[in-house]
């Protein structure tokens, strides 16, 4: 019966796109990953677990388990950097919130600061 429903609503086409899709993934991981020495000789192994042993993006990968996968080097806690972001997100939250409150609005934010190639950009939109 299950056979029947998923050849009724699959096609090989949707079937195929689905393959391809996690198989970008897979190529786009390991091209970043590549570019850093420390992981360039286990890029492909790090790509394939991170994108096939993971099936939902809203899945956490915690500390220990990222540094399992990528190493100390790449993941660090407790630094100045990430307290500095952190309070940064709670003020953004902090706004956030008021303007959900008081206009329903929420406010977007997307880009980098100080890289020559990015754009910072801030957006109200409706809820």
């Amino acid at each position: 019966m299950f056979a029947k429903y998923l050849r009724d609503a699959l096609t090989v086409e949707q079937i195929g796109y689905c393959d391809r899709i996690s198989e970008s993934a897979v190529q786009y991981a390991e091209r970043l990953l590549s570019t850093k020495p420390q992981l360039e000789s286990r890029a492909s192994v790090v790509a394939r677990e991170l994108v096939h042993e993971y099936k939902d993006h809203s899945f956490v990968i915690d500390f220990e388990e990222a540094r399992g996968h990528l190493g100390s080097e790449w993941v660090k806690t407790n630094t100045p950097e990430l307290k500095f972001a952190e309070e940064v997100y709670g003020h953004f939250e902090n706004v956030n919130f008021f303007l959900r409150l008081m206009k329903s609005k929420r406010l977007l934010v997307s880009g980098g600061l100080g890289l020559s190639n990015s754009m910072l950009v801030f957006s109200l939109k409706k809820r």
